[in-house]
Formats: C-alpha cells, sequence, structure tokens
C-alpha cells in the first residue's frame, strides 16, 4: 500500500488476483485499515455486520459471504415455517 500508493481496496484486490484463496483476519485487516487511514487520511474498506456469522466483517469479503448470507436467510425462514 505505502510504496505503491495503492489503497487498501486496491492492494486486497491485487492479491485476490494473484492468490484467490487469500483471506487475512478481521484483526488484520483492521490493522490495514488504520494504517491507510494514517497513509491516505481516508479509509476504503468498512467494516460490515454478517447476520450468517453474528460478527463485523470487511466489506471486501461481501462477495464470498453473500451466498452464506442467503442460506442464513433461507434457514431462518424454514426455521419460522415450523
Amino acid at each position: 500500500m505505502k510504496y505503491h500508493r495503492m489503497s487498501l481496496k486496491d492492494a486486497y484486490n491485487h492479491i485476490k488476483d494473484k492468490r484467490p484463496q487469500i483471506r487475512p483476519n478481521v484483526s488484520f485487516v483492521k490493522q490495514l485499515m488504520d494504517f491507510e487511514q494514517k497513509l491516505y487520511g481516508s479509509r476504503t474498506v468498512s467494516m460490515v455486520y454478517c447476520h450468517a456469522l453474528d460478527q463485523e466483517l470487511p466489506d471486501i469479503y461481501e462477495p464470498e459471504f453473500r451466498t452464506m448470507e442467503m442460506l442464513y436467510q433461507k434457514f431462518r425462514r424454514n426455521i419460522a415455517r415450523r
């Protein structure tokens, strides 16, 4: 991010293109978010709540967890019908 003047989101997408299975843990992403804020004065990644996991996750993980969230909602509807 620092030496290539990349935002966190751009750096994450660049690495994800090279190695699709990456998923840095949430604490490390929060540290990177703080580092980006310090470097550039703004953040390109934010934390969002994932109901399926009952925790906050970086929005860059959203595409991966969108399916999980849909399955969670379907499961909740099926339980409610019983």
